[in-house]
């Protein structure tokens, strides 16, 4: 994970292994200011990116002298959108300012033009490593060196800087972000349809895992009193517990062996009811009901073909439909 700054500047990023646990060996073979995280998928975690947060970004920071408050840009991935990080980065005065989703592309410098020649100076340095080491496997505890040498060799000062230019940001100017790679045929109309769908009401699981369970257990033992000046804790605590409510109201007739689920089709006939009053009420005239079926004289050529029907096939095989 990587961080680069508008002048140029690449913090020292962090590497996340898999597993649970990290060899001696391999956390010796990684640079002493670089960051060290442990994920079970080797993938980012809340608390892996709020620990590089603490620990690599802000150390790297003060070390050279960069004045605060600082801007972070960020990607929508749910691990940046935590409010424990919220409350971090206020306390450490680093703006948060997350990119518009699918737009990194054109937004994100490190997208933009600072991952290419580091992915390209990857697979030379390995290459290399590779001929002069035949005999040997890239394990782990080859990983940081390699890395080491690539950020140092390929991640120049130019390049981040262009790669700001380009997407507008700093130098902010809108008119520098390249459209053209937004535009295109059947990429652009599935963009257009995704993003004029209905936005999804927010779940009960989606506002706790934004909160953290640090929070819904100071939520759950709050009795409405805090020393605390802080209008958002309290506006987030009267969410929770309207979540809280509508939760438990559905659970009232578990007990009888009911489903907890609504049923849709309950309310489908004062739906259906409540639309129609509605569009008379504003004059729409095209609703069309259907007249009764008037009862037509039976067809006496069709009732002798089934008598003789019944009549050649037995009475308990036949059936009419």
């Amino acid at each position: 994970m990587f961080t680069f700054s508008a002048t140029g500047l690449t913090t020292p990023p962090m590497i996340i292994y898999p597993g649970k646990r990290l060899k001696a060996e391999i956390a010796a073979s990684v640079p002493p200011e670089w960051g060290i995280g442990i994920s079970d998928t080797g993938w980012m975690k809340a608390e892996v990116f709020q620990d590089y947060i603490c620990n690599v970004l802000h150390p790297s920071l003060v070390k050279n002298n960069i004045k605060f408050p600082i801007i972070l840009f960020v990607d929508g991935h749910s691990t940046h959108l935590t409010y424990e990080l919220s409350d971090i980065c206020k306390e450490l005065k680093i703006i948060l300012i997350c990119l518009y989703p699918n737009a990194t592309r054109i937004l994100q410098p490190a997208d933009v033009s600072a991952f290419k020649p580091i992915k390209s100076g990857w697979k030379k340095v390995v290459l290399k490593w590779r001929t002069d080491n035949l005999n040997c496997i890239l394990g782990k505890d080859k990983f940081a060196p390699i890395l080491e040498e690539v950020v140092k060799d390929y991640a120049r000062e130019k390049t981040i800087t262009d790669g700001f230019r380009a997407t507008g940001l700093y130098p902010f100017n809108p008119d520098s972000i390249d459209f053209s790679k937004c535009l295109g045929g059947q990429n652009q109309k599935q963009e257009d349809e995704k993003y004029n769908r209905q936005p999804q009401p927010m779940g009960y699981e989606t506002f706790q895992n934004i909160l953290g369970e640090e929070k819904i257990k100071l939520f759950q033992n709050f009795c409405g009193k805090t020393d605390d000046d802080c209008t958002d804790f309290i506006l987030l605590h009267k969410l929770w517990k309207e979540f809280h409510t509508v939760r438990k109201e559905p659970e009232k007739n578990t007990s009888r062996g009911e489903s907890n689920e609504l049923d849709p089709t309950e309310y489908q006939d004062e739906f259906n009811l409540t639309t129609i009053e509605n569009q008379l009420e504003l004059g729409q005239n095209n609703i069309h009901m259907s007249e009764p079926s008037v009862p037509t004289e039976p067809n006496l050529e069709d009732l002798d073909r089934e008598y003789f029907e019944w009549k050649r096939i037995g009475k308990d095989r036949y059936k009419r439909y």
